[in-house]
C-alpha cells in the first residue's frame, strides 16, 4: 500500500581488481572519455575513473537495485543499476563526472525554436 523508502547502504572500498574492472567496463562503454584533453605531458589531470574507488549499494522504492561508485574525496563518479529485474547492471555516468570530463557522452544539438 506504502512506497518503501529509498535505501543506500554504507560506502566500502572496492578492491583493485573490482577498480580495474570497472575502469575496463567504462573504456568499453564510453571510449572518448579517455581521449587525451589538453596538453598530455600535464600529470595533474585525472581519469574519469580514479585507482581508488568507492561503492555503495541501494535499492529504489520500486525494487530497483544499483551501485553508486564514488571517488576516495567522495564524489559520485558512475552508477550501475539494474532496471527492473532485467538482470543486465549498466553504468552510466553521473552529472559530476560529465561536468569534470565533458567528452563522456556525445553532444546532441537541437533546432532553434
Amino acid at each position: 500500500m506504502f512506497k518503501k523508502p529509498f535505501q543506500t547502504k554504507t560506502r566500502s572500498s572496492l578492491r583493485v581488481t573490482g577498480c580495474r574492472q570497472l575502469a575496463q567496463e567504462a573504456r568499453e562503454l564510453f571510449p572518448s572519455a579517455w581521449a587525451p584533453i589538453g596538453d598530455e605531458s600535464d600529470t595533474t589531470l585525472e581519469a574519469p575513473m580514479p585507482d581508488k574507488l568507492q561503492s555503495a549499494k541501494f535499492t529504489s522504492y520500486v525494487g530497483d537495485r544499483g551501485e553508486i561508485i564514488y571517488s576516495e574525496a567522495g564524489s559520485p563518479l558512475w552508477v550501475r543499476t539494474e532496471i527492473r529485474g532485467g538482470g543486465d547492471a549498466t553504468l552510466v555516468p553521473t552529472v559530476y563526472t560529465q561536468w569534470r570530463f565533458p567528452g563522456v557522452l556525445p553532444v546532441v544539438w537541437t533546432g532553434v525554436a
